[in-house]
């Protein structure tokens, strides 16, 4: 919605494109880090795929706008129509409290609403990243015409590491929480101690913002 408001009113520009998709980058990380602190998700190996797969998923949709030029978002989309989901749940929170997500869903099975939360994510962000990869595929065989907005041209190799590349900062973060006589992974928090494991998961936030920081300079600098 901001950048259709600045190109409306005429003050779109390169520098607006990077400091947005940038600062979205941080937003997107800050939103699911509370998220998973306000449904008690717990420091988890499943809190861990819902963080990275989210990241991932956003990360990958920079690189479609990379490649096919622009963002293409039609209805039920996760940025605009996916905030009334946002505002729902931090709604419903700040009237009924947090302590649902706790509750079982499936009792027999110990599963938990917040670790149906963790399950949805996870799935989520794979769904995002298979699909944006697709679109970028399709893209690169369609036919431009004169004058039609388009990115960079795909070349398949360099495509490859772009998309998996992002993993790799990742996974050597994520390492640090299963290392050591006593790993971070699933520790029982101090109340009112900061969660280590958090702070790994806020140093993926700031990698994730580095590279769509980059990204984006790459495609407005071509």
């Amino acid at each position: 919605m901001d950048g259709k408001q600045a190109r409306n009113t005429g003050c779109c520009s390169s520098l607006g494109l990077i400091l947005d998709h940038g600062c979205d980058g941080f937003n997107m990380g800050c939103s699911v880090l509370t998220f998973v602190k306000l449904v008690q998700c717990g420091d988890s190996i499943w809190t861990l795929l819902t963080v990275t797969t989210s990241g991932w998923g956003f990360y990958v949709s920079t690189l479609e706008h990379f490649y096919i030029g622009s963002h293409f978002m039609g209805p039920g989309n996760m940025a605009s129509d996916g905030a009334v989901l946002v505002f729902l749940l931090f709604g419903s929170m700040g009237i009924f409290g947090n302590d649902y997500w706790t509750s079982y869903l499936i009792k027999s099975h110990e599963f938990t609403f917040s670790d149906a939360f963790n399950l949805i994510f996870t799935i989520t962000g794979i769904i995002n990243v298979a699909g944006y990869c697709l679109s970028i595929i399709k893209h690169s065989y369609k036919k431009i015409e004169p004058g039609e907005i388009t990115g960079h041209a795909l070349h398949g190799g360099m495509f490859v590491i772009q998309v998996f590349g992002y993993t790799i900062p990742i996974v050597l973060t994520s390492a640090l929480l299963f290392i050591g006589e006593s790993p971070l992974i699933n520790q029982k928090q101090v109340e009112g101690d900061v969660s280590p494991f958090y702070i790994v998961m806020l140093t993926q936030l700031f990698l994730l913002g580095h590279m769509n920081f980059a990204l984006i300079m790459r495609h407005v600098t071509k």
